[in-house]
């Protein structure tokens, strides 16, 4: 009965006014994936254009077929995994502790959290399905290295070959894998073997489709030299703890550091499971990582709330009736104030710095593009150019279908390569640039500012083109 309640409670919170968001930057490159899916049949084209790994881009595809609408495709999708994870946690937390508290609590966090709550609810390439695949993976090795259940070998493998399918930054599981085996020294039989061949399945995928070098190439995300680290890693540092006392709550993070001491006194097995799968992805993204977002931290806050789940429990079954309520009122009301200011309007919710920059005053936001589009169907140029990116080119389209605008798009100098007719109705837009390059000279007659006024999207009347 309780898993049908968390389900129920999972649903509502997942889907309602789900389309009330704006599509941002990210969004909008996976719209146009789809679009050119639709119509051209090309699955792989994740893989060509950037070396992303494809399969939750196919999952939203397969969505859009039977719901025509792209984006709701997308966030439904990302959905879909999260209601998975909700799943594979819930089965974990009775594997680990046993307890039915423990169980609830641990899926209650998982459910109310803002940054998974609102992971969920976005249409992004992978981060809510990597953490269905993480937590897949920890639940084999729980089988395998506590329980001593052989066939659980294939768990794990298959955990891993899927989270390469969905994510690059998944490529940490062989690690954690690799290091729980070393520290659990389990005894090696055939299953393992084969279960090291099927985590390889990914791999030779890419390898047959000639994208595996672009799908480990991730320089321009992660750092490969051995100095510039070191110079990361305070603000990282920082950052980390910005968003963890905002993202998760202090209230939470003290739950999470106490169930951590107990697990350590009590489930010894336990404990030194789950601090092998969270601490070396802390300390790889600290020192590597260079365009640090909190959703890189996704499965493993997911990780640590069996401490935290397990830490309530503890200090539930202590104290006395009267004051357990104000326990649940203490440690989950941050987070569901935040969840629904996410659900009501997300300017108002209070998210790290960096969020807000994404998703609601920066220039990824899609606040305003709504604004542009009715616009330009008001005022319809012939020929409109944007820049490379994504926000406008491919969001104007998804919001106004029907256009007859020519839609083309400039070098990273904001220049074009081609000439265009004279007699035509020029406009320019400018997203993450403040200012037209010296070919264009043209008249602003339009800004869209964004919510607080950080950013806007200029329009320009373009006169002559040199």
């Amino acid at each position: 009965m309780l898993i049908y309640s968390l389900i129920l409670v999972f649903v509502y919170t997942r889907l309602t006014n789900l389309m009330d968001f704006p599509p941002f930057l990210d969004e909008t490159i996976y719209i146009r994936w789809l679009e050119t899916i639709k119509n051209t049949n090309f699955w792989f084209l994740p893989l060509r254009e950037f070396g992303w790994a494809p399969l939750t881009t196919w999952i939203s595809a397969i969505i859009n077929i039977f719901i025509k609408e792209n984006l709701l495709s997308l966030r439904l999708s990302a959905g879909f995994f999260g209601f998975l994870s909700l799943i594979i946690a819930y089965k974990l937390a009775k594997l680990l502790f046993k307890q039915s508290s423990v169980v609830f609590f641990t899926s209650v966090l998982i459910i109310i959290s803002p940054i998974v709550f609102i992971h969920d609810r976005l249409g992004l390439r992978g981060d809510s399905a990597v953490t269905f695949s993480a937590l897949l993976l920890l639940y084999g090795l729980t089988k395998r290295l506590i329980n001593k259940k052989s066939s659980a070998s294939y768990i794990i493998g298959f955990a891993i070959a899927l989270g390469l399918l969905i994510k690059s930054t998944a490529w940490i599981f062989p690690l954690i894998v690799v290091l729980a085996y070393l520290v659990f020294k389990p005894k090696l039989i055939k299953s393992d073997f084969f279960a090291g061949l099927l985590s390889t399945s990914s791999l030779f995928f890419y390898f047959l489709t000639n994208s595996l070098s672009a799908f480990l190439n991730k320089t321009n995300v992660f750092l490969v030299s051995s100095d510039q680290p070191v110079s990361l890693f305070k603000s990282n540092l920082i950052q980390l703890f910005q968003w963890s006392y905002q993202y998760l709550s202090w209230p939470v993070l003290i739950m999470i550091l106490f169930g951590t001491i107990i697990c350590y006194k009590k489930y010894r097995k336990i404990w030194l499971l789950l601090t092998i799968s969270i601490v070396p992805v802390i300390i790889f993204d600290l020192f590597f990582a260079k365009i640090f977002f909190p959703r890189y931290l996704l499965f493993i806050t997911v990780f640590s709330f069996f401490f935290a789940g397990f830490g309530i429990s503890f200090i539930w079954k202590k104290l006395p009736i009267y004051l357990k309520p104000l326990l649940l009122l203490i440690v989950f009301l941050p987070n569901l104030l935040t969840d629904i200011a996410i659900i009501k309007d997300i300017r108002t919710a209070k998210l790290p710095e960096i969020e807000r920059w994404q998703y609601v005053t920066g220039w990824p936001s899609g606040y305003n593009l709504q604004d542009l589009t009715d616009y330009l169907k008001s005022n319809p140029p012939d020929i409109l150019i944007t820049e490379t990116n994504d926000l406008i080119r491919s969001g104007v389209p998804y919001l106004w279908p029907e256009h007859s605008m020519r839609i083309i798009f400039m070098n990273d100098n904001l220049e074009l390569a081609e000439s265009l007719p004279a007699d035509k109705l020029i406009f320019l837009t400018l997203n993450t640039s403040e200012q037209l390059s010296s070919q264009f000279k043209g008249e602003l007659i339009k800004q869209f500012p964004r919510p607080e006024n950080k950013t806007s999207i200029k329009l320009y009347k373009i006169q002559t083109i040199e």
